[in-house]
């Protein structure tokens, strides 16, 4: 509340000033009391007290309530150390009965882990030897293709030159320009076959030493298989170990348990 409301002056007019919230008495003559010019400037006058008492009301529940907020703050206070906190009582409890690690199940977890992210680094590294590798084979297609093509080419241009150069030798003779001219077009066509043929040979090469690299990758992917199946294996086995020795310690402390609780009995 703003600490101001509307009075009625009892004349029918209504003031806006400071002022106390109206008790009882005043509410009753606003709303009882007979005015012969009663209109709407005294409803709402009446109507505004009203509003004022309610929310002078609705602000003492306010503070009640928040008393019995800060009540209850302090008995739970006491109750915690009268008592002692439920929750970190449950956790200690909780935390005791949960069994501990075993420290060597964890290194031997760790050094699996890393064992893992090296074979995974180590197989990528193998994916891309592979991906060259099988981009040299296709590029060796390639090669012995356009050999093949060329080859075809230098066998005609042979025929075709062959062909010609008789040809001239039946029509004009032996020394003729344009059989000298077909020889010159022969001997670079075998020229050009030489050179494609050296080409295929160093490509060949090359794809026999891509290949010893592919068998090698093979050979190493193959042999970290082998090494992750033993390491899984003895992974496993601990695993199992550890479960065991697990149980025996849950045994050993019901064991205990129930040893403790007849001792309790034959105290009691």
């Amino acid at each position: 509340s703003t600490g101001y409301a509307y009075r009625f002056d009892g004349k029918g007019n209504s003031v806006w000033e400071a002022a106390d919230p109206p008790d009882e008495r005043e509410v009753e003559e606003a709303y009882f009391s007979t005015v012969e010019d009663e209109g709407p400037q005294t409803l709402l006058a009446a109507s505004q007290i009203e509003c004022s008492r309610l929310k002078a009301h609705v602000a003492s529940l306010q503070a009640q309530v928040a008393s019995m907020h800060r009540d209850a703050v302090e008995l739970r206070k006491e109750y915690v150390q009268a008592t002692g906190d439920r929750d970190a009582w449950r956790a200690a409890c909780e935390d005791a009965r949960r069994p501990k690690r075993d420290p060597d199940a964890a290194k031997l977890r760790q050094e699996l882990t890393a064992a893992r992210h090296e074979l995974e680094k180590r197989g990528r590294e193998l994916a891309v030897e592979r991906c060259r590798a099988q981009a040299a084979v296709r590029k060796r297609e390639t090669i012995l293709k356009r050999n093949e093509t060329l080859e075809e080419e230098v066998a005609t241009a042979k025929r075709l030159a062959a062909e010609a150069k008789l040809a001239a030798r039946a029509r004009r003779g032996f020394d003729a320009p344009d059989v000298i001219e077909a020889r010159r077009e022969t001997k670079e066509a075998l020229g050009k076959a030489a050179d494609l043929a050296r080409e295929a040979a160093r490509v060949a090469t090359h794809l026999a030493g891509a290949r010893e690299e592919g068998d090698a990758a093979k050979a190493e992917l193959t042999d970290l298989k082998i090494k992750l199946a033993a390491a899984v294996e003895a992974s496993t086995l601990e695993k199992r170990k550890s479960f065991a020795a697990a149980k025996n310690a849950e045994a050993a402390r019901a064991q205990l348990l129930k040893q403790i609780s007849r001792a309790d009995a034959l105290a009691a």
